[in-house]
């Protein structure tokens, strides 16, 4: 299971690089715009046709019965008022659709894990413990999925499955992905899930070391959450 490296990559980067190889290019090209993805989220939020003539409507009708100022202010409160109680409810999805499974309960995990012979490191959210002191990771998403775990958060899981291995001296038989609509997959961790895994790295160090990286995706979603898209000659938005 080892691998020669020259830096650590983590988890996330990885499910990253699947996603787009060419966003996290950038990413390390450009470290100081990472923070940025937090407004893109928020305008994702916010911004969505629908959403934009839910605003447009209400500020028409409060504009309407009220002043100017009135009907900004009134607009302003309510996309606050929608922005907490969206980021509390998808929290209190998340905490409340993981508690136990399979009879065990998950415990939340603050730590970050390094497997430094495989060069990787990352965060697993939550670990669930059996038989003594083994573990096994638990990858949670936000984001509800349809038929089947998408294949960045397959690798991702298997990832953890490397760093609670190594780090915590224990072998687990497989991950677990919860989504937040509830639905859960186990993903097996074996020698060709691995290989996997030191393939997509492999791919990333190569990356480091060129200076153009092709878009790797056709998601035109996914270009629009970008926080690189306003440079990238190849952003599909």
């Amino acid at each position: 299971m080892k691998r020669k490296t020259q830096e650590l990559i983590t988890a996330s980067e990885i499910a990253r690089h699947i996603f787009c190889a060419r966003a996290l290019a950038y990413d390390y090209a450009h470290p100081e715009e990472r923070s940025q993805s937090l407004w893109i989220r928020i305008q994702m939020l916010i911004f969505s046709p629908l959403r934009l003539l839910l605003i447009l409507i209400l500020f028409v009708v409060v504009a309407y019965f009220t002043d100017l100022p009135t009907a900004l202010l009134s607009v302003i409160f309510s996309i606050g008022l929608f922005i907490i109680g969206r980021f509390l409810w998808l929290r209190s999805r998340q905490s409340s659709t993981l508690i136990v499974y399979h009879g065990t309960r998950a415990v939340r995990n603050h730590r970050t894990l390094i497997a430094q012979s495989f060069g990787l490191a990352g965060k697993p959210d939550y670990l669930l413990k059996y038989e003594g002191n083994n573990y096994i990771p638990v990858l949670t998403k936000q984001t509800p999925v349809e038929d089947a775990p998408l294949n960045a958060h397959i690798i991702q899981v298997i990832a953890h499955c490397v760093l609670v291995s190594e780090h915590m001296n224990c072998h687990p038989p497989y991950g677990v992905i919860r989504y937040s609509d509830g639905r859960t997959f186990e993903i097996d961790f074996d020698e060709d899930s691995v290989e996997v895994l030191s393939g997509y790295m492999d791919e990333i160090e190569a990356n480091r070391k060129r200076e153009d990286v092709s878009l790797s995706h056709h998601n035109r979603r996914r270009c629009y959450a970008c926080s690189h898209r306003h440079r990238c000659d190849q952003s599909l938005f």
